[in-house]
């Protein structure tokens, strides 16, 4: 095919015997249906602001009740309840798991164990604030240095334990519970 003449421009070139895509062509690929698992939400996620607050409550409740019980049962010498809200984690952390897993029927995502387990140790951390703004007194005397240096190893203990459990104890408990759950219904 040659030159054409101005008069002939009137449209596109006839065409030639070179096959080719116009520029603004795209190919798309087809995406696999994603299959079922027992782990993803099918449906939109629940709120995991609303099950840390079931582990709140424990964990709160927990600490206030034995709080008081101490104070009224136990002599002033032996007020010590430094291993009780470890055992108030446990406790509070299991609750949301069993509640999730027998209104859900699945165990957590990835992405609603790491918002969960993020909300409950802001809870942890807001109820050691709590705590340390009751007793300032007994930290004053400290150097501020110290007092930074302990502060950031009780937090993170206490964020290591929060994750710990969720991680391997409420998963475990979770994971029991659709086993004995599926074999029921079979």
């Amino acid at each position: 095919m040659g030159p054409r003449v101005p008069g002939e421009i009137v449209g596109p070139r006839p065409p030639s015997d070179v096959v080719g895509r116009p520029l603004n062509f795209t190919v798309r690929r087809q995406k696999a249906m994603p299959q079922q698992s027992p782990i993803e939400p099918e449906t939109r996620s629940p709120s995991m602001f609303v099950y840390s607050l079931l582990f709140a409550l424990v964990y709160f409740g927990g600490a206030v009740a034995v709080g008081l019980l101490i104070m009224k049962f136990a002599p002033s010498s032996q007020r010590s309840q430094s291993n009780l809200g470890h055992l108030l984690v446990i406790l509070g952390a299991l609750l949301p798991g069993w509640v999730f897993v027998r209104r859900q029927q699945r165990l957590f995502s990835v992405s609603e164990s790491r918002r969960l387990v993020a909300f409950c140790i802001g809870w942890v951390f807001l109820l050691e604030a709590v705590g340390l703004a009751a007793n300032a007194e007994m930290f004053r005397s400290l150097p501020s240095s110290a007092l930074i240096g302990i502060l950031v190893f009780a937090l993170a203990f206490d964020a290591l334990i929060v994750w710990l459990v969720f991680r391997y104890g409420v998963r475990k408990v979770m994971t029991k519970y659709l086993q004995r759950h599926t074999q029921n219904a079979v």
